[in-house]
């Protein structure tokens, strides 16, 4: 029997932002007990790629990891690969950002284990033509993609049997297809099957060589892998025994290793890609539900290369047209980079320490939905939006070497055709978009580096549909691939599935036909009344007189009767020496008759955990009867509304002049994750109201306020 060259690479990363303990969960269940059955098997030869994000934190609690796994790299068991540090999406950044990301990287390995990687772990297997002169030049030869991207060119499953040569401006890269059918055999499928498909493999030609390429945490994090994998049914032990059984015509080997020994058996150029569910999660909901339907009528034919070949779902960079709020931190991270390269004066040093807070904001896990939570996960979402804040202090500490600094400036930094306005102080920054309502994108805390507003819209999912049917369950004591259909996390989710029919900002006003209850901030607008609530309006002025603010100005109607015409003015501004702002509103009348209307201003915060005994709403200094962020309520006539952040030790005080009423809602989304689908909190979303009532010609006023607090004096309420 002709002999197969076989790689194993094992790929494990930790978002920025994720919690202490579950990285610590991770590496109890999965990353230790998958070294300490490497360190007993001297024969088994892999190919580790640990992102830097977790190298930093394993450097910082587990040091001996390191050491452990440098025993390993000195007995050439285990081949290290590069990559972006911060595990960003290499495309979405410019040149130079991806050299110094897999440069940074390639530093880390040298001066900690002594060696150059040569091969490097692509964030998410994403592809794009124009990569190979950055990762050449940063010493990288080879990486891995999924056979998917090559089926997709025109080749055949037989072809994808050894490295392939692509390039880019004459600069060659090495690129090695792993085998998609072990992705989901290991460690899912019995050893013994895993054994046949690489025995399938054995081919005459000098070179062959089959890949298995995945993510660590399938060994131990995924439900039920930890008892798969080490525990009675001791997988991993099994399927190395079986390797090393068969080593006659099974060889392991570093790719490394291969590429110095055999040639490429072909030229090829590969489309924009990555692996396959990724190119299907891309899609629009609808198509997405296309795309599975051909999918599962070619496979019921018989014709899975067909579908491999045919099928090429979505493209990578259309999550930041499907989710704005990817992209609001996206272009946040590349206007503030552009603003870096372009300012005088800043020292070397401090630009390091800058670029080094938005290499972090990088990190890819938020930027994208799938099967994992990713982009839904508020604290993913909130550890980004910190690094992109602390870098911005950074900035402008150095820029500005005072306090009590303020700026305005308006920039299409989000490149959706229409200008942000920006209002910034050393305490605050407000990121207001006039096109959709005049509403706030951003309010950023500079004290403890958050966007207060961090909310998520809840848009409809394809695997939405699924949970309706309630078709997606597993019994306690079967293991699958997280793949394989949906399981609950809980009961009722259905009761979550509600859409919201405009993008979830804050500072937008509603004209409503009554006193409005809870479930009218959550069910949608069928009260509303106005045509004010994500429609453009325009910027009449920046600066003034009294401080840094903006006045907008839309002219609207109500009840779409142009009998009924109002103006709308609101104007931002920055309060001097306060972690604050306010809000001026002047609603005029045009109309020839009176009008009379309940009228809101919907505000929105997000202190991530919606019941939570430090986190919790206080009216008039007073906790209510159910004070949890996530509870529905409504109270009349309150002076201050305030929403308590104990753990970071942060409050948001609201104050609305003469209000008649507060109501508050929590926003809940259902998304999936590795254990199956579940409800998170995205925010709360609380409306001050007022029955108005306005003579022809005539107009109303009103003032609110937002004052950010910290300190000990949160936390003495929070004891209290």
């Amino acid at each position: 029997m002709s002999a197969v060259a076989f790689a194993i690479v094992i790929h494990n990363h930790q978002p920025v932002g994720n919690f202490d303990h579950v990285i610590e969960d991770a590496y109890r269940r999965a990353y230790l007990p998958f070294l300490e059955v490497l360190e007993r098997r001297p024969a088994i030869r892999i190919a580790l790629h640990n992102s830097g994000c977790l190298w930093e934190w394993l450097e910082s609690r587990h040091p001996e990891y390191g050491d452990r796994v440098a025993a390993l790299v000195a007995r050439g068991q285990v081949e290290l690969m590069g990559g972006g540090f911060y595990e960003p999406i290499l495309p979405l950044l410019p040149s130079d950002n991806r050299r110094g990301q897999v440069g940074k990287m390639s530093a880390f390995l040298e001066e900690r284990f002594g060696v150059a990687p040569r091969g490097m772990w692509l964030a998410e297997r994403v592809w794009e033509p124009t990569l190979p002169p950055d990762l050449v030049s940063q010493g990288i030869r080879w990486l891995c993609l999924d056979d998917t991207q090559f089926l997709q060119v025109g080749l055949r499953p037989e072809d994808l049997k050894g490295r392939y040569l692509t390039e880019d401006a004459s600069i060659p890269l090495s690129i090695y297809p792993t085998q998609m059918e072990l992705r989901y055999e290991i460690p899912f499928a019995a050893p013994e099957k895993a054994i046949e498909t690489l025995r399938a493999s054995c081919d005459e030609r000098p070179g062959t060589i089959r890949v298995f390429a995945d993510d660590g945490e399938k060994f131990g994090i995924w439900p039920g892998t930890d008892r798969l994998c080490y525990g009675d049914e001791r997988w991993l032990d099994r399927f190395f025994d079986l390797l090393e059984r068969n080593a006659s015509w099974l060889r392991l080997v570093h790719l490394s290793e291969h590429l110095a020994e055999f040639p490429p058996i072909g030229r090829i150029y590969l489309p924009a890609g990555s692996y396959r569910e990724m190119t299907e999660w891309a899609l629009p909901p609808a198509t997405h539900r296309l795309f599975l339907d051909t999918q599962r009528f070619l496979r019921d034919s018989g014709r899975e290369v067909a579908e491999g070949i045919l099928l090429k779902g979505g493209f990578f960079r259309n999550f930041l047209a499907r989710y704005p709020e990817a992209n609001q931190i996206h272009k946040r991270v590349m206007d503030l980079l552009a603003r870096l390269e372009e300012a005088p004066r800043i020292p070397v040093g401090h630009a390091a320490e800058i670029r080094d807070h938005l290499w972090r904001a990088q990190s890819n896990d938020a930027y994208w939905h799938g099967v994992f939570g990713g982009l839904y996960l508020p604290h993913l979402r909130d550890g980004l939006y910190r690094e992109l804040i602390l870098g911005e202090n950074a900035y402008e500490a150095a820029r500005h070497r005072a306090k009590g600094w303020t700026q305005a400036r308006t920039v299409d930094y989000d490149c959706d055709g229409e200008e942000e306005v920006i209002l910034s102080s050393d305490c605050i920054g407000l990121h207001i978009s006039p096109r959709r309502g005049g509403g706030l994108i951003e309010i950023d805390d500079r004290a403890v580096a958050r966007n207060v507003v961090n909310v998520l819209t809840r848009r409809p999912e394809v695997y939405h549909e699924e949970i309706r049917a309630k078709v997606a369950n597993r019994g306690p004591d079967e293991v699958r691939t997280i793949h394989d259909g949906i399981a609950a996390k809980e009961e009722n989710l259905d009761r979550f599935l509600s859409y919201d029919r405009r993008d979830r900002l804050a500072l937008v006003e509603r004209f409503l036909s009554r006193v409005p209850e809870p479930d009218d901030l959550v069910n949608g607008d069928r009260e509303e009344r106005g045509d004010f609530a994500d429609h453009p309006f325009r910027v009449e002025s920046i600066g003034g007189k009294n401080g840094v603010e903006a006045l907008l100005v839309r002219a609207g109607r109500l009840d779409q009767d142009p009998r009924r015409a109002i103006e709308v003015r609101k104007t931002i501004r920055l309060r001097e020496a306060d972690d604050g702002f306010e809000v001026e509103y002047v609603i005029r009348s045009t109309a020839s008759e009176e009008l009379r209307s309940y009228f809101g201003v919907e505000w929105l915060v997000n202190f991530l955990a919606g019941r939570a005994h430090d986190r919790f709403v206080l009216i008039d200094g007073s906790r209510p009867v159910d004070p949890a962020l996530a509870a529905s309520e409504r109270h009349a006539g309150a002076g201050v509304f305030s929403l308590v952040d104990g753990w970071i030790q942060e409050r948001v005080d609201l104050t609305a002049e003469g209000a008649e009423g507060w109501v508050r809602a929590p926003l809940v989304t259902v998304s999936l994750s590795e254990a199956g689908a579940e409800s998170l909190y995205q925010g709360t979303v609380i409306l001050p109201y007022w029955g108005i009532r306005i003579p022809p010609g005539g107009e109303w006023k009103t003032k609110l306020s937002f004052r950010l607090r910290h300190g000990q004096a949160i936390e003495d309420e929070n004891k209290a």
